[in-house]
Protein backbone atom coordinates (compact mmCIF):
# COMPACT_ATOMS: atom_id res chain seq x y z
CA UNK A 1 0.00 0.00 0.00
CA UNK A 2 1.27 3.50 -0.75
CA UNK A 3 2.39 5.84 1.98
CA UNK A 4 2.43 9.64 2.08
CA UNK A 5 3.57 12.34 4.46
CA UNK A 6 0.94 14.47 6.13
CA UNK A 7 2.32 17.44 4.17
CA UNK A 8 1.81 15.61 0.85
CA UNK A 9 -1.77 14.76 1.77
CA UNK A 10 -2.51 18.31 2.91
CA UNK A 11 -1.18 19.65 -0.39
CA UNK A 12 -3.54 17.36 -2.33
CA UNK A 13 -6.60 18.83 -0.55
CA UNK A 14 -5.37 22.41 -0.01
CA UNK A 15 -5.22 21.80 3.73
CA UNK A 16 -3.19 23.36 6.52
CA UNK A 17 -1.14 21.11 8.81
CA UNK A 18 -0.99 21.53 12.58
CA UNK A 19 1.52 19.11 14.03
CA UNK A 20 3.99 16.67 12.48
CA UNK A 21 3.87 17.33 8.73
CA UNK A 22 6.51 14.68 8.12
CA UNK A 23 4.57 11.80 9.69
CA UNK A 24 3.94 8.96 7.24
CA UNK A 25 0.36 7.93 6.62
CA UNK A 26 -0.23 4.44 5.26
CA UNK A 27 -3.99 4.04 5.33
CA UNK A 28 -7.45 5.41 6.04
CA UNK A 29 -9.64 4.45 8.99
CA UNK A 30 -12.60 5.54 11.07
CA UNK A 31 -11.75 7.46 14.23
CA UNK A 32 -12.44 4.43 16.44
CA UNK A 33 -10.13 2.17 14.39
CA UNK A 34 -7.42 4.61 13.35
CA UNK A 35 -3.88 3.74 14.35
CA UNK A 36 -0.60 5.64 14.42
CA UNK A 37 -0.16 5.51 10.62
CA UNK A 38 -3.82 6.07 9.60
CA UNK A 39 -5.66 9.16 8.42
CA UNK A 40 -9.14 9.73 9.80
CA UNK A 41 -11.63 12.60 9.75
CA UNK A 42 -14.07 14.51 11.94
CA UNK A 43 -16.82 16.44 10.21
CA UNK A 44 -18.49 18.51 12.92
CA UNK A 45 -18.21 19.77 16.49
CA UNK A 46 -20.43 17.00 17.84
CA UNK A 47 -17.88 14.40 16.67
CA UNK A 48 -14.85 16.26 18.00
CA UNK A 49 -14.81 14.26 21.25
CA UNK A 50 -14.21 11.08 19.24
CA UNK A 51 -10.59 12.16 18.80
CA UNK A 52 -10.03 12.10 22.57
CA UNK A 53 -8.18 9.01 23.67
CA UNK A 54 -7.25 7.80 20.18
CA UNK A 55 -3.95 8.11 18.36
CA UNK A 56 -4.48 8.41 14.61
CA UNK A 57 -1.58 9.42 12.40
CA UNK A 58 -3.55 12.50 11.38
CA UNK A 59 -7.12 13.77 11.23
CA UNK A 60 -8.92 15.86 8.65
CA UNK A 61 -10.95 18.51 10.49
CA UNK A 62 -12.93 21.58 9.41
CA UNK A 63 -10.99 24.84 9.19
CA UNK A 64 -13.19 26.52 11.77
CA UNK A 65 -13.40 23.68 14.31
CA UNK A 66 -12.17 24.65 17.78
CA UNK A 67 -10.05 21.70 18.79
CA UNK A 68 -6.98 21.15 20.88
CA UNK A 69 -4.91 18.77 18.87
CA UNK A 70 -2.95 17.18 21.73
CA UNK A 71 -0.82 14.48 20.10
CA UNK A 72 -2.97 14.28 16.97
CA UNK A 73 -1.67 15.93 13.81
CA UNK A 74 -4.48 17.88 12.15
CA UNK A 75 -5.09 18.74 8.52
CA UNK A 76 -7.56 21.62 8.43
CA UNK A 77 -9.74 21.68 5.31
CA UNK A 78 -13.01 23.29 4.22
CA UNK A 79 -14.84 19.94 3.90
CA UNK A 80 -13.25 16.91 5.63
CA UNK A 81 -15.57 14.40 3.92
CA UNK A 82 -14.76 15.73 0.47
CA UNK A 83 -11.06 15.82 1.30
CA UNK A 84 -11.15 12.20 2.46
CA UNK A 85 -12.96 11.24 -0.72
CA UNK A 86 -10.26 12.88 -2.83
CA UNK A 87 -7.47 11.19 -0.86
CA UNK A 88 -9.05 7.75 -1.11
CA UNK A 89 -7.89 7.47 -4.72
CA UNK A 90 -4.27 7.92 -3.61
CA UNK A 91 -4.48 4.96 -1.23
CA UNK A 92 -6.66 2.77 -3.45
CA UNK A 93 -5.78 3.55 -7.07
CA UNK A 94 -7.40 1.69 -9.93
CA UNK A 95 -5.33 -1.39 -10.66
CA UNK A 96 -3.19 -1.22 -13.75
CA UNK A 97 -4.47 -3.91 -16.04
CA UNK A 98 -2.56 -4.78 -19.16
CA UNK A 99 -4.30 -6.02 -22.28
CA UNK A 100 -4.59 -9.77 -21.77
CA UNK A 101 -7.01 -12.65 -21.65
CA UNK A 102 -6.57 -15.17 -18.85
CA UNK A 103 -6.22 -18.80 -19.89
CA UNK A 104 -9.19 -19.76 -17.68
CA UNK A 105 -11.60 -17.22 -19.24
CA UNK A 106 -14.33 -18.70 -21.42
CA UNK A 107 -15.23 -16.42 -24.31
CA UNK A 108 -17.80 -17.06 -27.04
CA UNK A 109 -16.63 -17.71 -30.60
CA UNK A 110 -18.36 -14.63 -31.99
CA UNK A 111 -17.05 -12.16 -29.40
CA UNK A 112 -15.01 -9.31 -30.88
CA UNK A 113 -12.65 -7.60 -28.50
CA UNK A 114 -11.23 -4.10 -28.83
CA UNK A 115 -7.69 -2.93 -28.23
CA UNK A 116 -6.27 -2.95 -24.67
CA UNK A 117 -9.06 -5.22 -23.41
CA UNK A 118 -8.33 -7.30 -20.32
CA UNK A 119 -10.36 -10.32 -19.23
CA UNK A 120 -9.37 -11.77 -15.87
CA UNK A 121 -9.31 -15.39 -14.75
CA UNK A 122 -12.43 -17.54 -14.33
CA UNK A 123 -14.74 -15.35 -16.40
CA UNK A 124 -17.41 -17.52 -18.00
CA UNK A 125 -20.26 -17.05 -20.45
CA UNK A 126 -18.93 -13.85 -21.99
CA UNK A 127 -21.00 -14.01 -25.14
CA UNK A 128 -22.78 -10.72 -24.55
CA UNK A 129 -19.80 -8.92 -23.13
CA UNK A 130 -18.97 -8.18 -26.77
CA UNK A 131 -21.38 -5.25 -26.54
CA UNK A 132 -18.90 -3.29 -24.53
CA UNK A 133 -15.68 -5.31 -24.76
CA UNK A 134 -15.30 -4.02 -28.32
CA UNK A 135 -14.39 -0.69 -26.80
CA UNK A 136 -10.73 0.03 -26.18
CA UNK A 137 -9.59 -0.17 -22.58
CA UNK A 138 -12.46 -2.36 -21.35
CA UNK A 139 -11.81 -4.55 -18.32
CA UNK A 140 -13.64 -7.63 -17.09
CA UNK A 141 -11.99 -8.52 -13.80
CA UNK A 142 -11.73 -11.82 -11.93
CA UNK A 143 -14.67 -14.17 -11.55
CA UNK A 144 -17.33 -12.41 -13.61
CA UNK A 145 -20.17 -14.82 -14.36
CA UNK A 146 -22.72 -14.90 -17.14
CA UNK A 147 -25.05 -12.82 -14.96
CA UNK A 148 -22.70 -9.88 -14.76
CA UNK A 149 -21.66 -10.20 -18.39
CA UNK A 150 -25.29 -9.58 -19.40
CA UNK A 151 -25.48 -6.37 -17.39
CA UNK A 152 -25.20 -3.24 -19.55
CA UNK A 153 -21.99 -1.34 -18.98
CA UNK A 154 -20.45 1.80 -20.39
CA UNK A 155 -17.00 1.81 -21.95
CA UNK A 156 -15.60 3.60 -18.91
CA UNK A 157 -16.83 1.01 -16.39
CA UNK A 158 -14.93 -1.89 -14.84
CA UNK A 159 -16.13 -4.99 -13.06
CA UNK A 160 -14.75 -5.48 -9.59
CA UNK A 161 -12.82 -8.65 -8.73
CA UNK A 162 -15.12 -11.65 -8.23
CA UNK A 163 -18.15 -9.65 -9.42
CA UNK A 164 -21.22 -11.71 -10.25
Amino acid sequence: MPSFTVAELAEQVSGTVEGDSGRRIEGLASVSRAGFSDLTFVTAEKYRRLLEGVSPGAALVPVDMAIERGEVTLIRVEDPQLALSRLTGLFFPDPEVGASIAATAQIGRRVTLGERVAIGPWNVGLRTAARWAKRSGSVIACGCTRACAWAPMGSDMRRAPRAS
